[in-house]
């Protein structure tokens, strides 16, 4: 974001902006800090898929808390050789924690996409999701720092647009070119990907639930790979909601290489945005708990469903070779509070003794 010190205008502007993106970073501290929390308190730390959930929640609320310290800088432009220091640490902190949240965004998308398109649990690459979201964030922060391009953007630090002398806040083209390279380009390049996942996702998951209600008799696997499905459905809105989020920030850095100065409403879109990424995540774990354990309560109080005992045998006999099979009920129990494996086999011996 681009400012002139000299326009008493421009300066309020950027300082209610970080004043706004501060306090709603607050906020989404303490909502993602509840969450946090919540899945501690209930255990779901044990579930493979709320731990996809949960670090991309740990990664946004610690950009959120950078956003929140950066509210020191109100008034940068006074003394800056006093904050020039803190601003880089603080910057470099931004960048890591942009990127993570982006990373651990893909890889969750990555993990549906595998199960509700390729019939594939993929939880066994689960430390390659952290390890690689954590050495990515970290090699592309480590680079501003190299070639000391950290420093006051005009709402908070991150790559430098203004010279030490806070004098002038055009970007030189290494800084372009690193703002591009280490955030805007793969922000955008991951956008695409991550809507074309999801596309395909629900457009998949639509057909099935069409062909399902068409049908009434559905053999067992079909209907695990539903019931399976169906909970991992509210995980989809992490993604979706970062992917809608993340495009107004975009929009209004390509704004600003036009001759028209970027208006005060795609200012405040774009910092409300970014501030939402944090508690958007936060909230939305929340309510996919509290979903989830309504879920989990309703269905223990209905009667036990019957099982399609014509294919259950087949699916029995051949266990140890049915991958797709075995992935569906791992899903299925990580995405629940308690569900009993064995219940198939109890029931079926059950049925046999009767």
């Amino acid at each position: 974001m681009e400012v002139n010190t000299s326009n008493s205008s421009d300066v309020a502007i950027y300082q209610s902006t970080m004043i706004v993106l501060s306090a709603t970073n607050g906020l989404s501290v303490v909502v993602c800090l509840f969450a946090s929390i919540l899945v501690g308190v209930l255990k779901l730390y044990k579930k493979p898929v709320y731990r996809l959930a949960l670090y991309q929640v740990v990664a946004s609320l610690t950009f959120a808390i950078a956003c929140v310290v950066g509210v020191i800088f109100i008034n940068y432009n006074e003394a800056p050789e006093v904050y020039s220091r803190l601003c880089v640490a603080v910057g470099f902190w931004t960048l890591f924690t942009q990127n993570l949240k982006l990373y651990s965004t893909l890889w969750l998308t990555f993990h549906l996409f595998c199960f509700a398109v390729l019939a594939k649990n993929m939880k066994k690459f689960e430390p390659f999701y952290v390890m690689s979201s954590l050495l990515i964030s970290a090699i592309l922060s480590i680079v501003p720092l190299i070639t000391d391009s950290y420093g006051f953007n005009g709402v908070t630090c991150w790559i430098r647009e203004q010279d030490e002398n806070c004098s002038s806040y055009r970007r030189t083209d290494i800084e372009i070119i690193e703002q591009y390279t280490l955030w805007y380009g793969p922000s955008t390049t991951l956008l695409v990907i991550e809507s074309v996942m999801l596309l395909i996702m629900v457009a998949i998951l639509v057909c099935r639930f069409r062909r399902r209600t068409k049908h009434e008799g559905t053999s067992f696997r079909e209907d695990q790979n539903w019931r399976a499905a169906k909970q991992l459905l509210p995980l989809v809105a992490y993604p979706m909601l970062f992917c809608v989020l993340i495009i107004p920030p975009i929009v209004f850095d390509a704004y600003t290489y036009t001759p028209q100065p970027p208006s005060p409403v795609l200012i405040y879109m774009s910092v409300s945005s970014v501030a939402a990424w944090s508690l958007s995540a936060g909230t939305t774990l929340i309510l996919h708990v509290i979903l989830s354990a309504a879920c989990s309560r309703k269905r223990r109080s209905k009667p036990r469903e019957k099982i399609n005992h014509t294919t259950l045998p087949h699916l029995i006999e051949n266990e140890g070779t049915n991958t797709v099979h075995n992935d569906t009920l791992d899903v299925v129990s990580d995405t629940h509070f308690s569900i009993p494996k064995d219940s198939v086999g109890i029931e079926l011996s059950i049925n046999a003794s009767a």
